[in-house]
């Protein structure tokens, strides 16, 4: 794409296909970035959903970068993380790292676009729609700030 281009989903099941299929359509590398444990959907369901992509995308060679606040690791369904135990964490290309210095929750895939999820202004803790923007210069901007928090965060534990 030569000239930006978004589009955008509101609600629980339009925000995780959304979400799902950009996942899908990576090539090279996906970054995810959350810093709030706010939800657009359901995160037993489309969280299954989510893990079960990025397995198919290490299956296809894409490397995976997750940085996490803590308490959003807190926050995470008990299947999520046993999913990354017995699943992901081995994987080769797959890496989760934790860090307080994180202020927004996006999706970078293939360095040139975002998924960003905006926060409903009127419940706490909820998403009101993930837009997806598809801006390799921003992407970029927004790749040197991801590369600076990943170089000081720590590695996941869980």
């Amino acid at each position: 794409v030569d000239e930006p281009f978004w589009t955008a989903a509101l609600g629980d099941e339009g925000t995780g296909d959304l979400l799902v299929e950009r996942l899908s359509a990576a090539d090279e590398r996906i970054v995810i970035v959350a810093a709030s444990p706010t939800h657009p959907f359901d995160l037993d369901e489309v969280g299954t959903r989510i893990s079960d992509e990025l397995e198919a995308a290490l299956d296809r060679g894409v490397e995976v970068s997750v940085l996490l606040r803590p308490d959003v690791v807190d926050s995470l369904p008990a299947e999520v993380g046993e999913r990354y135990r017995e699943g992901l964490r081995d994987r080769e290309g797959y890496e989760v790292r934790t860090s307080e210095d994180l202020s927004g929750t996006f999706e970078l895939l293939d360095r040139s676009e975002i998924c960003i999820e905006v926060p409903d202004p009127l419940v706490a803790d909820e998403t009101l729609a993930v837009i997806d923007l598809k801006d390799r210069e921003f992407a970029e901007r927004v790749e040197a700030a991801f590369d600076e928090r990943w170089a000081e965060a720590r590695p996941l534990g869980l």
